[in-house]
């Protein structure tokens, strides 16, 4: 990841944590879950799912939802 051992511990960084920030950033781009499981090498959405982590405040679809009220 082009981080050190010791900002990796401070963060708490793991192999999964990039995992989660790409299928995440992928699935806020629009990538379908189809693609992304062939790059992850997942078997089913669900997990696809659990390594999801949007960021309810800056999601735009919820935002703008809430906006329209």
């Amino acid at each position: 990841m082009g981080i050190n051992t010791e900002l990796r511990e401070q963060r708490n960084l793991t192999f999964h944590s990039f995992r989660h920030f790409l299928v995440t950033y992928l699935r806020g781009k629009g990538v379908t879950d189809a693609e992304i499981t062939s790059i992850t090498g997942q078997k089913t959405i669900k997990v696809i799912d659990d390594y999801t982590r949007f960021d309810k405040l800056s999601n735009h679809n919820v935002v703008a939802a809430l906006d329209s009220i």
